[in-house]
């Protein structure tokens, strides 16, 4: 278990028997964390021990939801497990660039400069380092980057990953409301800040599937965004990859003896 997810689960469990949250706090190895929450600033404490925002909330509102809450967020992939697919095209793609660009490196400081005494000139192809980069930098980064930062920003306005995650981890919380028997003054106020007020459901059972959905929401929608890097990508490397191939034709095309 995740060191994050087991002081949530003590901390929770610690607010759900109504016992003093230091000593479980002290428990974990969190003695400053503990000494505030042994001196009453509890928020402080939690943010210490380093629980997640939304938790803190409900631990200063509703601390009995704190338990069910952890259980539903702990369940949702961390950032790193949900873009695993993405970081490793991106090192698989970032490495087979780096081997093109040493092949590129190699041509045109060894091997090509070796046949100056035939009177040969190395071509200037569109695969040269300064070119490539450019329209690399042009062409597939900024678009790249811009739809990586909106996907993954979670605004309202702009339906990608991000949203949908943000969208599951609120539907944990109202399912963690309902379970807990929290009041509807409290649901209400907390689904008016949602970003989709109908992840608050209508009992726990009706939120945790809201919560399901946009989860798998974000999948398909990260899965299609890393389908079309691995189009692109690729195509992209096969291009470069050919027009070295191109350009070492043409320099051989053009010597004055066979080899």
């Amino acid at each position: 278990m995740r060191r994050d997810r087991l002081i949530s689960l003590t901390v929770g469990e610690a607010l759900a028997a109504n016992a003093p949250v230091g000593p479980a706090l002290r428990a974990l190895d969190l003695a400053e964390a503990a000494a505030l929450a042994d001196a009453g600033a509890l928020t402080e404490a939690l943010r210490r021990a380093g629980l997640p925002s939304p938790l803190i909330a409900l631990a200063t509102q509703f601390p009995p939801a704190v338990l069910p809450a952890a259980r539903r967020l702990g369940l949702l992939p961390g950032a790193i497990r949900f873009q695993a697919p993405l970081l490793q095209l991106l090192f698989y793609l970032g490495l087979s660039t780096l081997g093109l660009q040493m092949t590129q490196r190699v041509l045109h400081a060894y091997v090509l400069p070796t046949f100056a005494e035939m009177n040969v000139q190395p071509v200037e192809s569109i695969t040269s380092l300064p070119t490539f980069g450019v329209l690399a930098a042009l062409v597939l980064g900024a678009p790249v980057i811009g739809a990586l930062l909106l996907n993954a920003s979670g605004s309202p306005r702009y339906p990608g990953w991000g949203r949908a995650l943000r969208v599951s981890r609120e539907a944990a919380l109202a399912a963690a409301l309902w379970e807990s028997g929290a009041p509807a003054p409290l649901r209400n106020r907390l689904a008016a800040n949602f970003l989709d007020p109908e992840a608050m459901g209508r009992s726990a059972a009706d939120a945790d599937r809201h919560a399901t959905a946009a989860l798998g929401l974000a999948h398909r929608s990260h899965a299609r965004f890393v389908s079309a890097m691995r189009v692109g990508g690729l195509g992209a490397l096969t291009l470069f990859a050919f027009g070295t191939l191109a350009e070492v034709y043409d320099f051989l095309a053009k010597l004055p003896v066979s080899l």
